[in-house]
């Protein structure tokens, strides 16, 4: 599973950035990887994987199952794979 480390790096953010900073870093990478911009074939899982990053900070809570089952391919494979 993805923790505050791995989803501040995913976005480019310190872990005591504010929302203001993690908001405008999640926008900046959201606009480089969004699939309907971006040609790479990963993109959607790229979007997804910041998406889940973004949610995580902003939030500062555990992800809830619902959030486990629809990006739970994401977990098991780690970031290893998606170096944005």
């Amino acid at each position: 599973m993805m923790n505050s480390r791995q989803a501040s790096d995913l976005l480019g953010v310190s872990l005591d950035a504010t929302p203001v900073q993690i908001q405008s870093a999640y926008r900046a990478k959201a606009r480089q990887w969004h699939p309907d911009i971006c040609d790479a074939p990963d993109a959607a899982d790229r979007m997804a994987t910041l998406t889940l990053a973004y949610r995580m900070l902003t939030t500062n809570t555990v992800v809830d199952a619902s959030v486990r089952e629809t990006f739970g391919d994401l977990f098991g494979s780690g970031l290893d794979d998606l170096k944005i």
